[in-house]
């Protein structure tokens, strides 16, 4: 935690993914208060900058907005058929 206050507390849109344990559990302690439970991998933290930056949101109105690092909307389209975040997401990794 003192990690992700250091470098992202005055960031605009920061982020931290935290790995989950290996089981998908939140972990459990032995009697000395150690977690026994093996840690997931990964942990990402990050916030918003960089060309390829994007936020995706889903609307209530039913729109699916994606905007680029300036808060400049470059897609927005209606849930359902080609609006789903999960379509989106796939799309871009596709670019890769």
């Amino acid at each position: 935690e003192d990690v992700f206050r250091t470098l992202f507390s005055d960031k605009k849109n920061a982020f931290w993914l935290d790995s989950a344990t290996a089981d998908g559990s939140s972990g459990t302690n032995d009697s000395n208060g150690d977690n026994d439970t093996p840690r997931g991998r990964f942990s990402v933290m990050g916030c918003q900058g960089g060309p390829l930056w994007r936020r995706v949101e889903a609307r209530m109105n039913g729109k699916l907005v994606v905007m680029n690092n300036q808060d400049e909307i470059v897609k927005s389209y209606h849930h359902g058929g080609n609006g789903s975040i999960l379509e989106y997401m796939d799309e871009e990794l596709k670019r890769f």
